[in-house]
């Protein structure tokens, strides 16, 4: 890999992940409406909320209270559960793959081997050990 390979966001489907790490991706992200309504609400309490459909996993509050990818985190994605992806931000892990539909320009395809584009992954442990998570997991590039 050259020096000047531009690693981009990636794009994978939430269901090439396994179950138990999107479990846990999902209980350890900033769920972004609810964020919205506590700030325009500050004095409500609230019992129960029905989820939203954007998410942030691997991100921490910056200066200036705008959410940031955190260095600390293996990786940082965006979740959207409407459309059943996930947007890999930054990582400790890439791979090469095929670009993104027009829905996502300039982004690389992870459920799709290529060499368009050397795209942000999630990392290994996110990955079934059947025969689908291994491909998977034997493309990954680990960044250094």
């Amino acid at each position: 890999m050259s020096k000047n390979t531009k690693i981009v966001t990636g794009v994978i489907n939430l269901y090439s992940l396994m179950p138990e790490a999107l479990d846990d991706f999902m209980a350890d992200s900033v769920d972004l409406d609810l964020e919205e309504y506590l700030d325009k609400h500050p004095n409500e309490e609230i019992n129960s909320w029905e989820g939203s459909s954007l998410y942030l996993y691997g991100f921490r509050k910056g200066s200036g209270g705008k959410y940031e990818p955190d260095e600390k985190s293996e990786f940082s994605a965006i979740i959207r559960t409407e459309s059943n992806v996930m947007q890999i931000v930054r990582s400790s892990h890439a791979c090469w793959c095929r670009q993104c539909s027009p829905c996502y320009p300039n982004q690389g395809d992870l459920d799709t081997p290529g060499h368009d584009y050397l795209a942000y992954a999630p990392t290994p442990d996110c990955f079934d050990d059947d025969e689908k998570g291994k491909q998977f997991v034997s493309r990954l590039i680990a960044l250094s």
